[in-house]
């Protein structure tokens, strides 16, 4: 369900995110390549070209999210902790969300070991674990969590460094 976002996103507006989405899994699961290219450059032009062609990109829109580039330092926020009530309807899905983030991290540290690159697991998760910390006071930082991301296979496959 943690998925589910990300691919509504992907389906509302299929002309322009179907073409893309399948040359990136051609690149990662076919092997599909232009030399001396980056992998991931062929689908951002291709969704760029048709988000224009289509109409979801506009001047308007273009001119208006230029508008938004700027200096906007994010603002602490403490008011949960001055009212846990607010806080404990959460904790139901927080702490399940919190094992299953735990757990990924493990997994993705020994994919990471498959591949061919050592990490230490305690910093990884020590990591992982301030900096979501920190985006906590912050307003969250990303809808995507303070984690190590899966791929790290395919990322080295497509010519990614450590």
């Amino acid at each position: 369900w943690l998925y589910a976002n990300t691919m509504m996103a992907e389906f509302a507006w299929p002309l322009v995110t179907i073409a893309p989405f399948f040359l990136i899994l051609s690149a990662l699961l076919a092997g599909v390549k232009i030399p001396h290219v980056p992998t991931t450059i062929l689908p951002v032009i291709v969704g760029g070209i048709l988000a224009w062609i289509s109409g979801k990109a506009t001047f308007e829109g273009v001119s208006e999210a230029a508008d938004q580039i700027g200096w906007k330092p994010a603002l602490l926020h403490l008011t949960p902790f001055q009212d846990p009530a607010r806080v404990m309807p959460y904790v139901g899905i927080a702490i399940p969300l919190a094992l299953t983030v735990a757990i990924g991290s493990i997994q993705i540290r020994a994919m990471a070991a498959n591949s061919g690159d050592e990490f230490n697991l305690r910093w990884t998760m020590v990591g992982d674990g301030l900096a979501t910390i920190v985006a906590s006071f912050f307003g969250g930082g990303s809808p995507w969590g303070m984690t190590v991301f899966i791929g790290h296979g395919a990322f080295k496959a497509m010519g990614a460094q450590v």
